[in-house]
């Protein structure tokens, strides 16, 4: 053990921790436990958990601001953070094991005869003047959030299940997407309908995770014309007594909305649901789960607002909600489907997979990053980025296939002349390429990366200026790789068998991007050996030097 002997282990994690790894539930208890150790992490009241989440980045940025080493939340196996951090804890006497036995939440101590919980009482001390400022600052009446002000009504039961699945999806994520913007939307042009409904998301957000409550509600306000703003501040300060409730309107403000818009029945049908006859109930079209799945609310139907039989004629309401309902229960079925497929596929260990098609089902379509090492792990990235590499040191220089005006220009330089150019190249993976790069390794693995990415592709698109000195050609520039796939669903295949593309052309599924995108410089040179008539000089012997910007 070194200068540290005696101890039981020193502290160290098996992969990367940064904000786009694929983090290992253990390495994030030892992490989190650690940075705990050293103050840079407050445990939640709930204890710890071995879920990555921005609290522990925040700690290791703070832990590296302070010992001095690059501020980027990354910490990698045998890398100065993890090094450091071990040393510090192995000062205070504290190892692997030990951060691991903290982690594990404590069994309490059961008195026999009662049956109930030991509490061992601490032994009173005289407060402190901080302790009673501490005291008197909780005492201070605290002013109710805007959204439990006795004006904001109930909602039905469709628009609080619609935000609970929102929410689910939500909660998955330490960001909040483009859903700040759907509710400013919604809340613009949907009038008090629409702000009981973002209220009662609101106080989901607040019982399940309230210290989010705040940045999300700034983002939204963010996006509020100032007149919007000053409602919300007022009911913060309005009491029961003298206010409408939101909803109660005097007069016909919603009736009037709700003219303006084109929702109401052909004159010559009456038939259909009361929101369709009626001009002073507001449709369901301010429900931002709505908004950002496509779908509207009827009840407990949802169907796709771009119906394929709505082929220019009004049907009538009749038929209208027939085929509405056939086709909800077509995509209810998919969607049932395909999410026990995640259960299945996380419970074999497809966890990557599963998360991916819960996105799409959950209708988020954030883009997703990964990090060049975490890529690069893929077989067919390998090959690709190696191949790609050849490609331009070999057929650039020596050959003629790739670009021959460029080629033609590098061979024909003067000494003491230069060219910049750009230039492209790409690799695609085949059917079979895909079955040989997933095999290599193992099933599960193999299985996670084609259910992620299926057939994919990487361009490498170059910056170069290249430089004859003498007898030889000098060149340095930037190389950018780029292997983005589309999580998305095409007709035929997995996508049509399993009904996934009639989710996705719905608006139930939403197709989103995994970014994986990288740079590196390159310099090297090839030797000018000889002149070939009609063709310039013959270069020969390129050698290229490639190095990974951090």
């Amino acid at each position: 053990m070194g200068i540290f002997d005696g101890m039981n282990d020193i502290f160290g994690i098996d992969n990367t921790i940064s904000q786009s790894s694929n983090i290992q539930p253990d390495d994030v208890l030892k992490t989190k436990t650690a940075l705990s150790q050293t103050g840079h992490y407050q445990v939640p009241d709930f204890g710890l958990t071995d879920i990555p989440d921005m609290g522990m980045i925040d700690g290791l940025k703070g832990f590296q601001q302070d010992n001095g080493l690059k501020v980027d939340g990354v910490m990698k196996p045998g890398g100065p953070t993890e090094t450091k951090l071990g040393e510090t804890l192995a000062h205070q006497g504290i190892g692997n094991m030990d951060l691991l036995e903290q982690s594990k939440p404590k069994t309490p101590k059961i008195d026999p005869l009662t049956g109930v919980e030991e509490i061992k009482m601490p032994k009173l001390k005289k407060p402190t003047k901080a302790q009673w400022d501490q005291v008197a600052e909780i005492q201070k009446p605290k002013q109710t959030p805007w959204f439990q002000s006795p004006q904001i009504q109930p909602v039905e039961d469709e628009a609080h299940s619609a935000n609970t699945r929102t929410m689910d999806g939500l909660l998955k994520y330490s960001v909040n997407g483009s859903l700040p913007y759907l509710y400013a939307d919604s809340i613009k042009n949907g009038g008090d309908k629409a702000v009981n409904e973002y209220a009662n998301f609101m106080q989901q957000l607040n019982d399940r995770k309230g210290d989010r409550v705040e940045t999300f509600h700034q983002e939204v306000m963010d996006r509020l014309p100032e007149t919007h703003k000053q409602k919300f501040a007022a009911l913060e300060m309005q009491d029961d007594r003298h206010e409408t409730p939101l909803g109660q309107d005097n007069g016909n403000e919603h009736a009037e909305r709700f003219q303006a818009t084109n929702h109401q029945l052909p004159e010559n049908d009456q038939a259909g649901p009361s929101h369709y006859r009626t001009a002073s109930t507001e449709t369901s079209y301010s429900q931002p789960t709505a908004a950002a799945m496509m779908v509207e609310s009827n009840g407990d139907d949802k169907t796709s607002l771009a119906h394929p039989y709505d082929n220019g004629e009004a049907p009538t309401q009749r038929r209208y909600n027939r085929r509405k309902k056939l086709g909800k229960r077509k995509l209810d079925a998919t969607e049932d489907r395909l999410r026990t497929g995640s259960k299945i596929g996380r419970n074999v260990g497809l966890g990557d997979a599963a998360d991916h098609l819960d996105q799409f089902l959950d209708g988020d379509d954030t883009d997703r990053t990964v990090h060049r090492d975490e890529a690069r792990k893929d077989p067919f990235i390998r090959r690709a980025e190696d191949n790609n590499r050849k490609r331009y040191e070999d057929r650039t220089f020596t050959g003629t296939t790739g670009n021959p005006e460029l080629n033609k220009k590098l061979r024909h330089l003067k000494d003491g002349e230069s060219v910049e150019f750009e230039d492209d190249w790409d690799t695609g993976q085949s059917d079979f390429d895909s079955v040989i790069d997933n095999a290599r390794i193992g099933f599960k693995d193999g299985a996670n990366n084609y259910l992620k990415y299926g057939r994919q592709g990487l361009r490498s698109h170059s910056k170069i200026r290249a430089t004859r000195r003498g007898n030889k050609i000098h060149y340095e520039g930037v190389v950018d790789h780029n292997a983005d796939d589309d999580y998305d669903f095409h007709d035929g295949r997995s996508g049509g068998m399993t009904g996934a593309k009639d989710m996705q052309d719905s608006g139930r599924g939403k197709k989103f991007k995994t970014k994986r995108r990288w740079k590196q410089k390159v310099s090297g040179s090839v030797d000018i050996d000889g002149w070939k008539e009609g063709e310039g000089h013959v270069l020969r012997r390129p050698k290229a030097k490639w190095d990974d910007f951090e």
